[in-house]
C-alpha cells in the first residue's frame, strides 16, 4: 500500500513510475499497476539500465505541476513539522488502528 501511495505522489508531481514486474514482487506490483499509470514495468535486471537511460535522455520541457496540498501535509507531518491543519478536513478516521489513523480522502 506505501509503494502505491508514494507511486500516486510521484505522477501528481509530474514523475515517472518505474515498477519492478519479476513475480516474487507480485502483490506490490498489482497494487500500483491496478491504481497508478506506471511509465515503466520491467523485471529487477532492467530497471538500473533503464534508470541510467531516462536521467541521460533529453526530455522536453513541461511546465511543472503544482503540488497537492495533501502532499505537502504527508511531507510536513513526515518531517515531523508541527501541523496546522485539522485531520478531520484531510480524511476520515479509520477504525483498523489503535491509534489516531486516517483514510486519506483521494485529491
Amino acid at each position: 500500500m506505501m509503494a502505491r501511495r508514494v507511486l500516486w505522489a510521484v505522477k501528481r508531481c509530474g514523475g515517472l513510475a518505474v515498477v519492478q514486474s519479476d513475480p516474487e514482487c507480485d502483490q506490490m506490483t498489482k497494487a500500483a499497476v491496478n491504481n497508478v499509470a506506471v511509465d515503466h514495468h520491467v523485471p529487477l535486471s532492467e530497471i538500473p539500465p533503464l534508470l541510467d537511460r531516462l536521467v541521460r535522455d533529453p526530455v522536453e520541457l513541461q511546465s511543472v505541476p503544482d503540488i497537492p496540498e495533501l502532499i505537502h501535509v504527508n511531507d510536513g507531518g513526515a518531517k515531523m513539522k508541527p501541523m496546522e491543519f485539522a485531520m478531520d478536513e484531510v480524511g476520515r478516521r479509520s477504525v483498523f488502528s489503535l491509534n489516531s489513523a486516517f483514510r486519506i480522502n483521494r485529491g
